[in-house]
């Protein structure tokens, strides 16, 4: 774990960005967009990376004309220490659970997680998840660090988790149940415009649990869909 957080501060410390040249467009409703030109076709559309709003596209039919600029002097600055996507983000997930040797009936899990994108490769944030298997249930509350291309762009993704969660065996609460859980995940994202993209992914649990002074652990894995944005 220790190893995992010293390689993500490595990256984002070393990550950088820069763009000598920008694309200017001027809408047709007075408004000007700037940001680096990823792709252009004539008469369709013009895809920017902007600094405040990640990639847009832009329909043809909006555009009045566009241009492009050498950089200030001070945008390369800018340009590194600023995330070209929005700086915080989040995603939602549906899936099954079940015990990694099989041995036992199908679950269902959901979770939600929200990080800070440190640079367009890493972001650190939180995750909550809620999970049903065999009578029993489980809600994990965990710190993530996130790997991932957040430039919208389609691509693989994968993600470590690590915090305590509550155990309710057979529905009951007891603030005693409780235990320490890391997760490991590993997928697949394709975009579906306007910051969004769609999430196929397997995920592997250990879930430690101190229950009325005994100790169990489970290991389970999980397949899931979500949404990114």
């Amino acid at each position: 774990m220790v190893l995992w957080m010293v390689m993500a501060l490595s990256l984002a410390m070393t990550a950088q960005e820069k763009v000598a040249y920008e694309q200017v467009v001027y809408l047709k409703n007075g408004s000007v967009v700037r940001g680096e030109l990823l792709e252009q076709k004539d008469g369709q559309y013009i895809r920017l990376k902007t600094i405040d709003k990640g990639i847009v596209e832009i329909s043809a039919a909006d555009i009045r004309y566009s241009k492009t600029e050498e950089l200030p002097a001070n945008a390369d600055y800018v340009l590194k220490n600023e995330t070209l996507t929005p700086r915080f983000g989040g995603a939602v997930q549906l899936g099954f659970v079940f015990p990694s040797d099989f041995d036992g009936p199908l679950g269902g899990m959901a979770s939600a997680e929200t990080y800070y994108r440190v640079n367009n490769l890493i972001g650190l944030g939180a995750k909550l998840s809620l999970l049903r298997w065999d009578g029993n249930t489980s809600t994990p509350l965990e710190g993530l660090i996130r790997f991932d291309n957040f430039n919208d762009e389609a691509g693989p993704f994968g993600q470590i988790t690590g915090g305590y969660s509550y155990y309710f065996p057979e529905g009951k609460f007891s603030i005693t149940d409780m235990g320490f859980t890391f997760g490991a995940e590993a997928g697949f994202k394709s975009t579906m415009g306007n910051g969004l993209s769609l999430l196929y992914s397997v995920t592997y649990r250990y879930q430690e649990i101190n229950q009325h002074f005994t100790s169990s652990s489970y290991n389970l894995l999980g397949l899931s869909i979500g949404l990114q944005f």
